[in-house]
């Protein structure tokens, strides 16, 4: 495995980590939201 090929995969790694935290982030912010709107 390459230097380059390996840093692209690392890059590609981080963006798909920062992608999918994010995601998670707004799924639960909504949820909570949901509950809220549910409690009131």
């Amino acid at each position: 495995m390459s230097l380059a090929s390996y840093a692209l995969s690392e890059k590609v790694g981080r963006r798909a980590t920062r992608d999918f935290a994010l995601s998670a982030h707004y799924v639960i912010l909504f949820k909570l939201s949901f509950v809220v709107c549910l409690a009131q």
